[in-house]
């Protein structure tokens, strides 16, 4: 059985972040919205930085010397949907911040609805590669 590991105790809780941020929006508060994005994607690329290379490095040597057959489909899946959502979710960060927190600053919600369900894809494709292995 698959262990509950740190990278996977810090996705769940950007998975409640998101959560939260949207009750934040429905309830108007759009300033708590974006705040709480914000953080959750400071906290996305700190976790991709210090505990999923490292883990991919470490434990996967193949990642640097296999040839490309090695890597499955989930992979290939979880690796383009989180690096569209977090190319996305840093953008959308980028310009909300940019524009002095202004809710209309950062491209609407067709932006974010793309960027919520690339993020919660490729959270879902790595709890299934990460149970099943």
């Amino acid at each position: 059985m698959a262990q509950i590991t740190p990278t996977v105790i810090t996705q769940i809780f950007l998975m409640a972040l998101l959560a939260l941020g949207y009750l934040r929006y429905r309830s108007g508060d759009l300033r708590g919205h974006g705040l709480i994005l914000v953080a959750a994607t400071i906290i996305h690329y700190a976790s991709v930085i210090l505990q999923m290379i490292p883990v991919l490095l470490s434990e996967y040597p193949y990642f640097t010397s296999a040839p490309l057959a090695s890597f499955t489909l989930l992979n290939v899946a979880h690796d383009a949907t989180g690096g569209v959502a977090m190319i996305l979710a840093a953008y959308i960060s980028a310009r909300w911040l940019a524009n002095g927190l202004n809710p209309k600053g950062c491209m609407g919600k067709n932006l974010m609805r793309v960027t919520i369900i690339t993020w919660a894809a490729s959270l879902l494709i790595g709890l299934i590669i990460h149970l099943t292995t």
